[in-house]
């Protein structure tokens, strides 16, 4: 009788080859992509100061890092976007209440302006900070933004709920539905939208203080979305070895 093929341990040892190159290979795109960001990090001109627009204060641009630290650094750029933005429409909208004749829209028109130039500072020292600390991998950083970030995250749950000077949260809307003035629709609609964006604005931030204290306590690493592949790669290939 003629032999039979290849002996029964080829089957096994082909699987197991497959398993270790395929977890070979998904740990080379790790290391890769958390190479790569420490490779741009070491590149970055902090004293190329070209932001905010024409103020030009610090140093941003995402393009410069890669992987986990930019998708980070993204995070905490929209999170001060969006306070930016919140705060410009309350201003906007301040201004058209006092158009309107609202009682004391005028006094709160300063109290917007002074809380632009405040929350800007303040967010941009946090962003600068979180920005920074990721792309540096500056745990103290990280840490202080965390902190400053979470007193913002504070005032904006507080922005989304009080209706006190010149804050429109949800607690205004009684105000705004009494109104007899020709400004009553577009109070209402202020209020209301003004109420969602620090509402959006807490919970983004929240979000960001998140992320960035992950990436303080564990690296790149810790936004590895083949982790788990890489796990039973491993795990496959040392079941199949043992069979061998």
């Amino acid at each position: 009788p003629k032999q039979q093929g290849s002996p029964p341990a080829s089957r096994p040892a082909a699987m197991a080859t497959t398993s270790t190159i395929k977890g070979v290979n998904d740990i080379a795109r790790e290391l890769s992509s958390a190479g790569g960001a420490v490779t741009t990090r070491a590149t970055i001109n902090w004293e190329d100061y070209n932001y905010p627009p024409f103020l030009r204060l610090i140093h941003f641009k995402l393009s410069e890092l890669d992987g986990a630290p930019r998708s980070v650094a993204r995070l905490v750029h929209w999170t001060y976007l969006l306070m930016l933005g919140t705060l410009c429409w309350n201003f906007l909208a301040t201004c058209v209440l006092a158009g309107f004749g609202i009682r004391f829209k005028g006094l709160h028109i300063a109290y917007s302006i002074f809380n632009i130039i405040i929350g800007a500072s303040l967010g941009l020292y946090a962003f600068h900070s979180g920005y920074k600390g990721v792309a540096t991998s500056d745990g103290g950083m990280m840490t202080k933004y965390c902190l400053v970030q979470g007193v913002l995250v504070l005032l904006f749950f507080l922005m989304s709920l009080l209706g006190v000077l010149n804050w429109n949260g949800w607690l205004r809307l009684p105000e705004a539905g009494a109104d007899r003035s020709g400004a009553r629709g577009f109070w209402i609609f202020a209020v209301v939208l003004e109420s969602l964006l620090w509402t959006a604005a807490y919970l983004l931030g929240g979000v960001a203080i998140y992320y960035v204290q992950r990436y303080n306590s564990k690296g790149p690493m810790a936004f590895a979305r083949r982790g788990r592949g890489m796990a039973r790669a491993g795990k496959q290939a040392a079941v199949t070895l043992s069979k061998l």
